[in-house]
């Protein structure tokens, strides 16, 4: 039995079938970082990416860059709202804006929008046919998600839930916290090593005082050490993070 493949006569091809995408002109959701120290301003995608709630809700605005087609031009006065439509986790429509805002010259807008943005998953949709470049060609319908989160922390000694003896706790008066990034971007040291507090330390019976002004301990895993006075009469240790006490490197200012 003869297993091998057949082929076309000598000199001709096989049938084959590739196949491509026209996507007309395009838009994807951004992100600016705004340049901090050495580091210059940037701007990264925000589909798919996660963000803090008290950084989008800071700037009050989400960023869009429209793409035309090659060698075409964006047909600016195409844009006029009506492209792009935000919803929440439960599918309830985000009002935004009348009118988005051109950055400069640039291709990318603003769209405002009224109220706070809860934490959770968002969803952005661009209307079909809503923009065109100067050839004409208008965009397919596409869709960008992105989540609103809280910047974290975390016990990283003591662990939670994690049992400690008295004279062990109190004989070194300290415990390390881990700050999480939001999208990949760093706490910002200087609002944890301030004398602003960023938590409370409770205790049945106790009055425990924290030192606000926390000492770097580990850079790469963002790890901080608190020291504290006041701890007694050994009942559970209980944290609670106050809001609003520290930044990420996107927080305005």
């Amino acid at each position: 039995m003869d297993e091998t493949p057949a082929h076309s006569p000598a000199g001709f091809n096989g049938a084959f079938t590739r196949s491509f995408t026209v996507a007309g002109t395009t838009a994807d959701l951004v992100r600016t970082i705004p340049a901090n120290g050495d580091t210059p301003e940037t701007v990264v995608a925000l589909g798919g990416s996660t963000v803090g709630k008290d950084v989008i809700n800071g700037l009050s605005y989400l960023e869009v860059t429209f793409r035309p087609t090659n060698g075409n031009t964006l047909d600016g006065s195409s844009i006029n709202g009506d492209e792009l439509q935000l919803r929440d986790a439960s599918g309830a429509l985000i009002a935004l804006g009348a009118t988005p805002v051109r950055v400069g010259t640039t291709n990318t807008f603003r769209y405002s929008f009224a109220g706070t943005l809860a934490s959770g998953k968002y969803t952005a949709t661009f209307v079909t046919g809503s923009f065109v470049d100067s050839s004409g060609a208008a965009n397919q319908e596409e869709t960008e998600s992105f989540t609103v989160a809280n910047a974290s922390a975390d016990l990283a000694d003591p662990r939670g839930n994690q049992q400690l003896s008295t004279g062990l706790i109190n004989g070194r008066g300290w415990i390390d916290v881990t700050f999480g990034a939001n999208s990949g971007q760093a706490v910002k040291p200087e609002t944890i090593t301030d004398s602003g507090a960023e938590f409370t330390l409770v205790a049945s019976g106790d009055t425990i005082v924290v030192d606000g002004a926390a000492v770097l301990v580990d850079a790469a895993a963002s790890k901080y050490r608190y020291f504290f006075t006041g701890y007694q009469n050994g009942n559970a240790l209980a944290i609670s993070y106050i809001a609003q006490s520290w930044e990420d490197a996107t927080a305005p200012r």
